[in-house]
């Protein structure tokens, strides 16, 4: 929930909305229960529970081996929290048929695996009355202790398949692509650009409030949508026509972050820099808002 910010809402009610909106629901588990209402049902359980009673495919995944009580990995939590967690862990993996993991660049696979073996379940025999969707990833609901929901595709930590190796697609062979060598290629301003907003430095006195919380979120966006781009590419969850066209609108974002960082770097700017510099911010946001477009 870290990531919702600030909002007058329910928190619970806000929560089961986003799960409500979602094709999928993927819960990532840990042995901690967490925060829980009025001593009820935690948020994660709570989610849970609005994605079984809005039909939604369930995706589960659980932790391993947990850290000793009280270590720093894992705070201490009370044993009736403690208890639940368990109750809960176990009612799942009598419910649905779970996967465990322990390390995130393993679970990073699984997660992506068991999304595209759902997808091609669904390709193949579409539940009674449902209309057919593009894709299942536009829509994605992460839940649990290790997550957070959030709009678009979800990849836990770092899940960017690596190693320059060749998947066999549908679409054909895909030579695995590295995060870090997209970013060079595709992205190299607008990582730049996404560190100077994350500390609020040469932009926070040249934009107003509106257009800084703006291109804060649009380059966190663009963040998130990078790794997940690349991560379904080496998943053939999208063919390679699919990843050049996103991938060219990532060099448009790219030439418009460049220009913005040429004026910021300027010691001070005359008005017509001042309102070339809101123009190309307000391009900025409207393109990465398109990033994750048909």
């Amino acid at each position: 929930m870290e990531d919702f910010g600030a909002r007058d809402r329910d928190a619970d009610a806000f929560c089961r909305a986003r799960v409500a909106e979602c094709d999928v629901f993927v819960l990532l588990l840990g042995h901690q229960y967490g925060s829980a209402p009025d001593g009820g049902l935690s948020y994660t359980e709570r989610e849970h529970e609005a994605a079984v009673a809005a039909g939604l495919p369930r995706l589960i995944f659980l932790q391993e081996d947990r850290e000793p009580a009280g270590s720093p990995a894992e705070p201490a939590e009370p044993d009736a929290q403690r208890d639940k967690q368990q109750r809960f862990r176990e009612r799942l993996r009598q419910e649905r048929i779970v996967a465990f993991f322990r390390e995130p660049d393993a679970l990073a696979t699984q997660v992506v695996a068991a999304l595209r073996n759902l997808e091609h379940e669904r390709r193949l025999a579409p539940p009674p009355g449902t209309p057919r969707r593009k894709r299942l990833v536009p829509g994605l609901a992460v839940a649990g202790g290790l997550a957070v929901l959030i709009p678009g595709l979800f990849f836990a930590r770092d899940l960017i398949l690596r190693g320059g190796t060749t998947v066999s697609c549908p679409d054909g062979p895909h030579h695995t692509i590295d995060l870090r060598e997209f970013q060079t290629q595709y992205s190299a301003y607008s990582v730049s650009l996404e560190a100077n907003v994350a500390g609020h430095t040469a932009l926070s006195g040249r934009l107003d409030p509106v257009q800084l919380t703006q291109i804060s979120e649009a380059s966190q966006q663009a963040a998130e949508l990078r790794k997940s781009l690349v991560a379904s590419y080496n998943a053939c969850i999208i063919t390679a026509k699919e990843f050049a066209a996103i991938s060219a609108r990532y060099q448009t974002l790219d030439s418009l972050a460049r220009q913005i960082d040429q004026l910021t770097r300027q010691p001070t700017l005359n008005p017509t820099e001042q309102a070339a510099l809101t123009t190309l911010v307000d391009q900025y946001v409207r393109s990465a808002q398109q990033l994750s477009g048909p």
